[in-house]
């Protein structure tokens, strides 16, 4: 059952970077280039899938052991939690391309704050349309936090091991799986009588 809430609340995340990738490309005032709007793609596609998955579990809820007790449909969640931990690092890189290397290069606070620094830096950070370098440098710190940090490198690795790792879910989806229905069907297309 774990492995489905842990699909559920990474929905909000994906959702949050999504959103932040794009903005990055707002920033950087890329955000309507052929390339970029193919990551975009990538992005919701990751986000939206995942998020289906997650539905279709709830959806179909199975009553466990027959107690009365119906919980998101096994096979569905497991499949979820493998898709979702499968793209996720994909995902992560697809926004560090978007954003750029800014992420890890901004000037710090004190830089910031640096009387001499802080006209340069007003005037070559700063991103397009409203971008103010100001805010340009709130969202890449945002996105250093979210893609680029120790915390980031933590959550890469929470992602493929918290909740069961790749060979519990695979594990999972084998045991769930109908497996005689598959073969079945395709006996029966072909005419095999075995």
């Amino acid at each position: 059952f774990h492995r489905y809430t842990a699909v559920t609340y990474k929905i909000p995340i994906l959702e949050y970077m999504t959103g932040l990738g794009m903005l990055a490309a707002e920033a950087n005032g890329v955000e309507k280039t052929s390339n970029i709007r193919e990551k975009f793609v990538e992005m919701i596609n990751y986000t939206e899938t995942t998020k289906a998955l997650a539905k279709a579990a709830y959806n179909d809820p199975e009553n466990f052991a027959d107690s009365g007790l119906f919980v998101a449909n096994r096979l569905t969640a497991n499949m979820a939690k493998l898709y979702f931990a499968s793209h996720f690092h994909e995902f992560v890189r697809t926004i560090q391309d978007i954003a750029g290397g800014l992420v890890v290069t901004q000037p710090t606070y004190q830089d910031w704050q640096n009387k001499e620094l802080h006209p340069y830096l007003e005037r070559y950070l700063g991103g397009a349309g409203e971008y103010t370098a100001e805010k340009r440098l709130k969202l890449m710190s945002m996105l250093h936090h979210v893609v680029a940090s120790d915390f980031a490198g933590w959550h890469e690795v929470c992602t493929i091991h918290a909740e069961g790792s790749f060979a519990a879910q695979k594990m999972m989806l084998l045991a769930e799986a109908p497996m005689e229905m598959y073969k079945n069907r395709a006996r029966q297309t072909i005419g095999l009588d075995i």
